[in-house]
């Protein structure tokens, strides 16, 4: 005779257990994803000092900021769980505002003491520098070691009206360099005058050297020159007045795992020459 199998059904002190087993699970990981979440989030929503920088920080007609930092900053704050807001104000009130709480943060900032006394830094995002742009292929035409070593050639070069590294601050003091240098007021003049032959080489910020040319010329005609005149460290910084320390290890977070993963190395790749 064949054996017939029948099935338990589960009594009502045994379904209870089960659905207080399931219950028990499913709280456990809600918390635990909450408490990731918490740990992860700022205390507020971030306002950002910005101003018009290109590539940097910019608005669109549209009122959207954008450029390399906006891309690092928004990919960061995605990351932290911190909601954010860009507010723009100008680069000489944008210390004062960090200072008193209407802004929480900035960016682009190197380390100074002064600067220690209004907030943390964070880890380093970028690296600020000053090269040289010259004509692609030309580099063995100058073979140089110091931005000195144009005085008493023929090289011209050209700059615009600010700081470009504590050599050219000393140099331009110099009669004999003064006669080689060629000051103008925007990137833009300076490569069409490159490009045009009308200069040697430019100087400047190479990003945004690089940025300039794209959009007034053929990228291809140009190189940065192996030279660095000035390289240092940039990080955000968060103000005391308004944000707390879990802000600064949130954000520390996100910016180390993006340097891990390669993504914050892409976003700044996109504006270079690599």
């Amino acid at each position: 005779m064949e054996r017939q199998t029948v099935t338990q059904q589960p009594g009502f002190h045994q379904l209870k257990s089960t659905q207080f087993g399931i219950r028990l699970i499913l709280l456990t990981v809600l918390l635990f994803g909450l408490s990731r979440f918490a740990g992860a989030a700022c205390s507020k929503t971030i306002l950002v000092a910005y101003d018009d920088w290109i590539p940097y920080t910019y608005t669109q007609t549209d009122g959207t900021v954008v450029g390399l930092d906006a891309e690092i900053i928004a990919e960061m704050m995605k990351r932290a769980g911190c909601d954010y807001q860009f507010r723009q104000v100008s680069s000489k009130r944008a210390f004062i505002e960090l200072k008193n709480g209407a802004v929480d943060m900035l960016r682009g900032a190197s380390v100074t003491e002064e600067r220690k006394l209004l907030g943390w830094f964070t880890e380093a995002y970028r690296q600020e520098e000053i090269r040289l742009m010259i004509r692609k292929g030309e580099a063995q035409e100058y073979p140089l070691d110091r931005l000195k070593s144009i005085i008493g050639t023929d090289i011209l070069i050209s700059a615009g009206q600010g700081w470009y590294g504590p050599e050219y601050a000393e140099l331009v003091k110099d009669e004999r360099f003064q006669q080689q240098l060629l000051i103008t007021h925007s990137n833009v003049q300076r490569v069409k005058m490159l490009e045009r032959r009308r200069i040697h080489m430019m100087l400047g910020d190479p990003i945004s050297m690089i940025h300039s040319a794209r959009s007034c010329c053929k990228i291809s005609r140009f190189a940065i020159h192996p030279l660095s005149l000035y390289s240092g460290e940039v990080h955000f910084l968060l103000g005391f007045e308004s944000l707390q320390p879990s802000d600064k290890a949130a954000i520390d977070s996100a910016l180390k795992s993006m340097k891990q993963d390669g993504s914050l190395r892409a976003i700044i790749d996109r504006y270079s020459l690599n």
